[in-house]
């Protein structure tokens, strides 16, 4: 049997948690300038981001 070569999942992460950085930051001006469209967008980013991150510490 040959053994599988473990796949480097680092920048799935590193794009998970940019992702949900910008998209937690991305909340307060919409909330300010009352854009309440792009929330669905922040929130989108939000989810990826944490499935994403989780996704990399996943063995």
């Amino acid at each position: 049997m040959k053994k599988r070569k473990p796949e480097d999942k680092t920048l799935l992460g590193v794009i998970g948690v940019l992702l949900t950085i910008f998209g937690i930051l991305g909340t307060i001006p919409v909330f300010q300038n009352r854009q309440y469209l792009w929330l669905i967008i922040t929130a989108f980013a939000v989810i990826v981001g944490v499935i994403l991150v989780a996704s990399s510490l996943n063995n």
